[in-house]
């Protein structure tokens, strides 16, 4: 199986893919635990890689 070079090889965002749906993510306040782009790189991962 080849590499399409066009497709990256892990699903997460890059910061600048980040800032362009920022604006449709909630907005966070008080102690934040989780950024959302963490969040969102860990919905990725888990579709990604399948969740046992």
């Amino acid at each position: 199986m080849y590499h399409n070079i066009d497709k990256p090889l892990r699903m997460e965002l890059s910061e600048a893919q980040h800032q362009e749906i920022a604006r449709y993510l909630p907005r966070q306040s008080g102690v934040v635990r989780l950024l959302n782009l963490q969040a969102l790189s860990t919905i990725l991962y888990v579709v990604e890689h399948g969740c046992a």
